[in-house]
């Protein structure tokens, strides 16, 4: 009755107020969010950037789970409200409404490169971009976006994870001796990071020792993990190296003091006996 007695009037006032009115007692009274977005949709028809009534618009939107709909109500919204804040967060929402309902990596990976091209960027919209990065497989993307991050960030726990992030991303590319270079700045900042050595395991697992062009990757790689199992204390993982230390290195001095380290190490878990 309520849209039917909207649709006489003649006042715009009048007949905002009516088409409102309809659309409070179909979601407040009836329980019907989809004849609520209808008798909204008739006033922005009228008045497109009216905040207020694609406010709600946008609840109810969110309530039927129309997410296209939803998608470009929050558009609409983004670019009629006065504070920059209040397009933010449409804008990020806009993007977890792509990535985690609609299943559309690639619209969700444009809408976080927005927020981050208009607002700068933040760990937590890092983080979800890189999901959808390694959704749709773009390491080349994942790669640039770790490399920037690095640059921007300052806390040194989280410069380490981006590094080996970076590690992981240029080992997939292929580029073994970038991936390295990541990992090892990694190490640096947080000398017992896991992440790092997970990602150095990675990386080590497609090299080998006796690949001429990839030895001197494979040798600096091992040795740098063995430095990190130790000063974690992770002896078990430390013996598990020696093989590989010993077939990537050519100098016999260097073998003779693993081999000896190895045995000290073996004593000393066997509680001083000598095995």
């Amino acid at each position: 009755m309520l849209e039917r007695l909207a649709s006489l009037e003649s006042e715009p006032k009048a007949r905002r107020a009516a088409l409102i009115e309809a659309a409070r007692i179909a979601e407040e009274v009836i329980g019907d969010r989809q004849r609520a977005v209808r008798s909204l949709d008739v006033w922005l028809k009228q008045d497109p950037k009216d905040v207020e009534v694609l406010t709600k618009l946008v609840d109810n939107l969110r309530a039927t789970g129309d997410t296209r709909a939803l998608v470009a109500a929050l558009e609409a919204r983004a670019a009629c409200v006065p504070g920059t804040d209040d397009a933010q967060s449409d804008h990020l929402e806009i993007a977890r409404v792509l990535a985690r309902f609609s299943g559309d990596a690639s619209g969700a990976i444009d809408a976080y490169k927005r927020v981050i091209e208009l607002y700068g960027a933040t760990d937590e919209i890092v983080d979800e971009l890189s999901e959808q990065y390694d959704a749709e497989r773009r390491v080349d993307d994942a790669a640039a976006l770790y490399a920037a991050e690095v640059r921007r960030v300052t806390d040194v726990p989280r410069r380490a994870e981006l590094f080996a992030r970076l590690g992981d991303a240029e080992r997939k590319r292929g580029d073994v001796e970038a991936s390295l270079s990541a990992l090892l700045s990694a190490l640096g900042l947080s000398p017992t990071s896991r992440d790092a050595q997970g990602a150095l395991e990675r990386l080590l697992g497609v090299l080998s020792p006796t690949e001429p062009d990839k030895r001197s990757v494979f040798a600096r790689g091992v040795e740098a993990l063995a430095k990190s199992f130790e000063a974690a204390g992770q002896d078990d993982r430390w013996l598990a190296l020696v093989p590989a230390r010993l077939a990537a290195s050519d100098d016999p001095d260097h073998k003779c003091a693993v081999l000896l380290s190895a045995a000290d190490l073996e004593e000393a878990g066997a509680g001083g006996e000598v095995r």
